[in-house]
């Protein structure tokens, strides 16, 4: 029970010279995780240091340290508050001063509302610090209020003296010989509360250091196992399999589904023998392959029942993100409804608007009032969009830049010049015309690549040229998507295409559809996230430009059937993989899909298809799934000229893989080497087998591409500190389930499966199996 002999801790997490996002860090999660990392912005700012500092009942002046800023002179802060969940609670009463480099103090504290009194110790925990200089930007950072009391107190420095020899050691020169000292003192802190866990914050920052320091050298020490995949052919409904000369290995149990249909469930080992000795501690030394243990030792023996779409475990999307520097903005980006309709019940591409080229199309008047070409900056015109309630208005829209690939408009209600917020979903000029000049970059990339829009890459005499609206430029509407817009807001539609946009209102009308047509190339994109999130913006300029090339180039130019919503969604996020860092958007930065995507996916690759496409909320999930299969295939078989070959040729969905497949290689040899990729990563990835931890590059059309190698290892686990799961909070990579347990697997990909006994073994492992009951799928074991 909590005394009333309680102090208030505030916790500050930032980093120098950023601005970080406002939303709030997920309850009960500890601040300065990786996953609360967000999409920042570079501005001449001090920012707090990460040394907490303790307010006391009854201060009413508290100094704190800063990182030296740039002012020339000492500015007075405005505000000191804290967002609190009850209201906005007010933390100061008078003003707070900047003293010179590095000291900031603050007086006139008094107790602060919302949902508790703050100076008296009560939780208002999972919030925000925000300070506002006069004259400069806002600086926000992470901070945690939460009250604690004596035994919280003595439990921390009874942890600090315990694991004493650990927190001294150093990154540069710790040991295996220190691993077992470091794991638990991890297991330590799992073990404590989160008011305990806060005192120590610093210090369960040096252990995960440490960890992945032991890591990184254990890894670079195993040498390869000769045989690292075996394939287990079973005789009968058992199967026995002897790993001779272990050294330090650790060993794997994959069973691969290669049905288009999710098993209910897999079998399970009956037995293993280790009788060389293992060398195994509760955590292992690499941190994506922990197996599904507790704390106290124990496995989750948790186990999913019923029908396909009962396997997908929702998580609080926004909740966590991996360690990009986006909490939560990716984890639920998404497209509009407007694409599935249109691949569920397709226009015929010889309705397309401009269908010159086609016999028994529409043919448009090109200086009919609908078309853009002739506008120029400064001019406003009217789109047709469509409301949340699906009904239809017109808003106006005015275009703020222009450049060689692009107009950029701006709806009316999102513009305002003199806005110096980055929170208010109001878009300069600057920021308009910034877009511009990151499309025109984009433009000429990804075409050189994928191919081109409708009306693009073709002579200015062609019928088509132009598009539909004969605007050679491609048209970017900026407004509220949705109409969703709080200034928190960290998820939803980032942006659309509507291939309606393509056939005149006649030709929908004749089709009955509940839709207006632009008549024009247009790429939606929301003015929040414009505002708030520019990189994941430009990132999703490249997504939804992708479905406009694909579409030209496979349904109207190549008269293919319509393409599969997984497979233009994995093409998608193929051209933002490969060409977001040729824009600025590193592949271990927020917006560029690997930091995106995979921590999710690393939670549910066993329980979403990669060849299929979810329905409602799991819609969201299989974004990750489908984008890992493409990030898989990229990163094997050939890298961009692969990718190039499936855009190009003239298939769809599993043929167009299967055409862009070097020599003899079909799909279903490629899914069989798809769970190594699971399994195998960072240094000594034996030879021959297939991982993420690759680059691969290729020279097309005079411009070398890369698609970039990652360590799965270093991405945390969308469930990483979910008390469910009983994943670990610093828990790295896939999911490793208990090998004594079932599982049901979802179509066409993996589960791996290790026991504790399985782990770094030195001399001889014996593992006997169960055939599995279901037909397709295969068991594999792992060496690593």
């Amino acid at each position: 029970m909590k005394t009333t002999n309680s102090i208030c801790l505030v916790l500050f997490f930032s980093i120098a010279f950023t601005v970080l996002s406002s939303c709030d860090i997920p309850a009960g999660k500890t601040p300065g995780d990786d996953d609360y990392r967000e999409v920042t912005q570079t501005v001449p700012m001090f920012a707090v240091n990460t040394e907490a500092f303790i307010v006391k009942a009854g201060d009413t002046a508290v100094t704190i340290l800063l990182d030296e800023g740039t002012f020339s002179s000492n500015p007075t802060l405005s505000m000191f508050s804290i967002n609190g969940t009850g209201g906005f609670a007010s933390l100061g009463g008078g003003a707070v001063t900047y003293k010179g480099p590095r000291q900031v103090t603050i007086t006139g504290i008094t107790a602060a509302g919302g949902s508790g009194t703050m100076v008296s110790g009560s939780v208002v925990g999972g919030q925000r610090i925000t300070i506002a200089a006069a004259a400069q930007q806002t600086q926000t950072s992470y901070a945690i209020a939460v009250s604690v009391d004596a035994a919280d107190l003595t439990e921390a420095d009874s942890f600090k003296t315990t694991h004493a020899a650990a927190l001294a050691l150093n990154v540069d020169t710790v040991t295996q010989t220190n691993e077992d000292a470091v794991n638990a003192a991890l297991n330590a802190y799992e073990a404590l509360t989160q008011e305990q866990k806060y005192l120590v914050f610093t210090e369960s920052r040096t252990l995960i250091a440490l960890k992945a320091a032991i890591d990184a050298k254990f890894g670079a020490l195993v040498t390869p196992y000769p045989t690292p995949v075996q394939k287990i052919n079973f005789a009968g409904s058992t199967a026995a399999v002897t790993l001779s000369g272990l050294n330090g290995h650790s060993v794997y149990m994959v069973q691969l589904n290669l049905a288009a249909t999710p098993v209910p469930s897999t079998s399970s080992v009956t037995g293993s023998t280790d009788s060389g000795g293992s060398s195994y501690t509760p955590f292992p030394a690499f941190p994506g392959y922990m197996n599904n243990i507790k704390p106290d030792g124990s496995f989750w023996t948790g186990s999913f029942t019923g029908n396909s779409e009962d396997y997908i475990i929702e998580p609080e999307i926004g909740e966590q993100d991996g360690y990009s520097a986006s909490a939560g903005v990716q984890a639920e980006r998404r497209d509009s409804g407007h694409l599935q309709r249109f691949i569920d019940n397709p226009l015929p591409a010889s309705a397309i608007a401009t269908g010159d080229a086609f016999s028994g199309g529409f043919t448009l008047d090109k200086s009919a009032s609908g078309i853009l070409r002739s506008q120029a900056i400064g001019d406003t015109k009217q789109f047709w969009l469509q409301n949340s309630d699906e009904t239809w208005q017109i808003r106006n829209a005015t275009m703020q830049a222009s450049k060689d690939r692009c107009a950029v408009w701006v709806a009316s209600a999102n513009y305002d010049n003199a806005s110096s917020s980055n929170n208010d979903n109001k878009i300069t000029k600057a920021q308009a015309q910034a877009m511009a000049e990151k499309f025109k970059t984009i433009y000429n990339l990804e075409t050189n690549v994928f191919g081109y829009e409708y009306g693009g890459g073709v002579s200015t005499y062609s019928s088509i040229y132009g598009g539909v609206d004969g605007d050679p430029k491609m048209q970017i509407l900026i407004y509220d998507i949705d109409y969703d817009y709080t200034p928190t807001q960290t998820g939803g539609v980032m942006g659309f295409v509507n291939f309606i946009d393509e056939f005149s209102q006649s030709a929908i009308d004749a089709e009955s559809i509940n839709a207006k047509t632009n008549l024009a190339e247009i790429l939606y994109i929301d003015a929040h996230f414009v505002d708030r999130f520019p990189q994941s913006a430009y990132s999703t300029l490249v997504h939804e430009f992708d479905h406009c090339i694909m579409f030209n180039e496979k349904f109207i130019q190549r008269d293919t059937a319509m393409f599969s919503t997984w497979y233009a969604e994995m093409m998608a996020q193929l051209a933002e993989d490969l060409i977001s860092p040729m824009i600025g958007i590193p592949i271990t930065e927020s917006g560029h899909p690997v930091m995106d995507r995979f921590p999710l996916f690393l939670a549910l690759y066993d329980q979403l298809p990669v060849m299929g496409w979810g329905s409602g909320t799991s819609a969201i999930y299989t974004y990750s799934s489908v984008y890992a299969w493409g990030a898989y295939l990229v990163r094997n078989f050939g890298g961009p000229s692969f990718v190039n070959k499936m855009a190009k040729n003239s298939y769809v969905d599993v043929s167009s893989i299967n055409m862009a497949l070097p020599g003899s290689t079909n799909l279903t040899g490629a899914l069989r080497k798809f769970p190594e990729a699971f399994v195998y990563t960072g240094s000594n990835i034996p030879s021959g087998v297939f991982s993420f931890d690759k680059s691969v590059l290729s020279t097309i059309s005079g411009t070398t591409y890369t698609y970039r190698a990652f360590d799965i290892r270093k991405i945390r686990n969308y469930y990483a500190g979910d008390s469910e799961t009983g994943l670990p909070s610093f828990y790295r990579g896939t999911w490793i389930k208990n090998a004594g347990t079932q599982y049901p697997i979802a179509a066409q990909t993996a589960i791996v499966q290790s026991m504790p006994e399985w782990q770094r073994v030195s001399g001889n492992l014996t593992i006997s199996l169960a055939k599995p009951a279901a037909s397709n799928v295969e068991t594999y074991i792992m060496v690593r």
